[in-house]
């Protein structure tokens, strides 16, 4: 299940990745939809990552890494899988939380005025992927270099689930369950202010310049809503599994599994938004030699003679 999830977490994640490279809707001066990268990179390394472990793991009919640290098929492998999920895990944490900001800059910034709110590409990006990678990576290697009390990381096979956090007894793996946390609350943050200015100008003017930006943040409660669904169960799980208590293995592997559904739940969200969804098929049609304004001037003909029809 897990694989099968992988498999197509992974593809729709290519397809949002190309979106981001060649729609124009996900460029500058969207500071808005571009935000949305924050949930794109992430989904696209855990997809990738995910596949790659599980389709081994298949083949070999066996476990990447041992629950003591020692003895798996590839305990190197194991850790190294560890540590890199660690900082996706913080950088996929901070995906809601930058999608909030951005949302809020944008109406404030209509509240002031400036209807026109852009940042440029390189700020976007160190903000939504390059400061919580830092941070992820930080707090990975601190974790890493944790050793639990047999003298192995803490870093590695999860009861034989999944290669993460294989002990959760020392306080720093902790800061994972507080990473969820203060993403929660921080996006809720973010998400309320923005509504108090929406209802603000609304009550003030009714300005009709907020339309496509409330079509944008309802994406974006969207995506925060699948990041809340598809990580709460692992979060949740985690945090019994730090206070010291024991769950069945089901319930563990249900968190393990579900995760692997917030990359397909994410590219439905971006690709299904109008704007993205025109310049997607757009560009198909002037691949196969077809303009969109014939097209739209085609079926606007039909239509009238149809029209013209019926009034016979």
């Amino acid at each position: 299940m897990s694989l099968w999830l992988s498999s197509w977490g992974l593809l729709c994640a290519l397809l949002v990745g190309w979106e981001f490279c060649f729609n124009p809707q996900l460029k500058y001066p969207n500071t808005m939809m571009q935000a949305f990268m924050s949930f794109a990179v992430p989904d696209l390394v855990l997809s990738f990552m995910n596949f790659v472990v599980y389709t081994v793991q298949l083949v070999n009919a066996k476990a990447l890494g041992d629950p003591s640290g020692i003895g798996g098929m590839n305990e190197t492998a194991c850790s190294a899988v560890a540590f890199i999920m660690y900082f996706i895990v913080i950088c996929t944490f901070f995906a809601p939380v930058m999608g909030a900001l951005f949302t809020f800059l944008k109406f404030n910034s209509i509240a002031k005025g400036k209807a026109n709110f852009a940042l440029p590409t390189v700020a976007v990006v160190g903000l939504c992927i390059c400061f919580p990678l830092a941070l992820g990576i930080i707090l990975s290697a601190a974790t890493f270099t944790t050793k639990a009390d047999d003298g192995q990381t803490v870093l590695g096979s999860y009861r034989g689930l999944y290669c993460f956090i294989r002990r959760w007894e020392p306080p720093i793996t902790w800061a994972v369950l507080v990473g969820y946390i203060l993403a929660v609350v921080f996006t809720t943050i973010f998400y309320t202010m923005a509504i108090f200015k929406v209802a603000a100008m609304v009550r003030s003017s009714g300005t009709s310049s907020l339309k496509a930006p409330k079509a944008v943040m309802v994406r974006g409660v969207f995506l925060t809503a699948a990041f809340v669904t598809t990580w709460i169960w692992f979060a949740a799980t985690s945090g019994i599994s730090a206070s010291g208590a024991v769950l069945g293995i089901q319930v563990d592997y249900i968190g393990a599994i579900i995760i692997n559904a917030q990359p397909i739940f994410d590219a439905f969200v971006i690709l299904q938004m109008p704007n993205v969804r025109q310049a997607l098929l757009e560009r198909q049609l002037k691949k196969l030699g077809i303009s969109s304004s014939s097209s739209n001037s085609s079926s606007s003909n039909s239509s009238n003679s149809s029209n013209s029809s019926s009034s016979y």
